[in-house]
């Protein structure tokens, strides 16, 4: 990714507190974002007024990617800053004009697609699972993946602010179920806490995930 993170070396630095929306569901993005510090989320609101959160964005990560390469069209979800954050702005045509001139970049872009499309579809399992701790676990694991940082064997540390609430909204749960499975997993030793940080210990959520189907 050294090119592709080279390239927003020239762009404009903002910075952001804690919850406030960088891009708003419906309206044309005709910047690209790239995360040099912090957190940013991607979500949608049902019509009940509740939050989905989609996926959860990290230093490193470019948006609103999937509508970078063509005319602006409506932004299908709300993008957040979870926590205080820095992030870099350029224009749509100067990062398309720099992915034509430069193979490397194309090469780059290309696996951080791949990537993604992994993460989105860890997302997938999670929505499609049946069980409120089959949702709560496919969460726990999308964390440890996309977020972790891997302090044994199966075991990653995450320095993210994750509440109940937060873990709710993905897996797409009330707050109230979510903390129930939370606690039985907490007891069950799929996670535990650490220095005030979350241990996720995936070789066990992903046995369980094995065991259940």
């Amino acid at each position: 990714m050294k090119e592709l993170t080279k390239l927003f070396d020239q762009a404009h630095n903002r910075n952001y507190p804690k919850s406030q929306i960088v891009l708003y569901q419906g309206e044309k993005a005709r910047d690209i974002y790239y995360i040099n510090k912090g957190h940013v989320k991607v979500y949608d609101v049902t019509a009940s007024g509740t939050e989905k959160l989609i996926l959860i964005l990290g230093p490193g990560d470019i948006f609103p990617l999937i509508w970078s390469f063509k005319s602006p069209t409506d932004l299908h979800y709300f993008y957040e800053t979870f926590d205080e954050a820095e992030i870099k702005v350029l224009p749509r045509q100067k990062v398309i004009n720099a992915v034509s001139a430069n193979h490397q970049i194309t090469i780059q872009l290309l696996q951080y697609f791949v990537d993604k499309t992994s993460d989105l579809l860890s997302r997938v399992d999670c929505i499609e699972a049946t069980s409120a701790k089959h949702k709560v676990c496919q969460v726990l694991l999308y964390l440890a993946t996309a977020h972790g940082t891997k302090v044994a064997k199966s075991g990653y540390s995450i320095s993210l602010d994750i509440t109940h609430q937060a873990i709710a909204n993905m897996a797409g749960l009330t707050r109230a179920t979510a903390s129930v499975q939370m606690k039985e997993l907490e007891k069950a030793k799929m996670f535990s806490h650490h220095d005030h940080k979350l241990l996720i210990h995936s070789d066990r959520i992903s046995d369980f995930l094995e065991e259940i189907g």
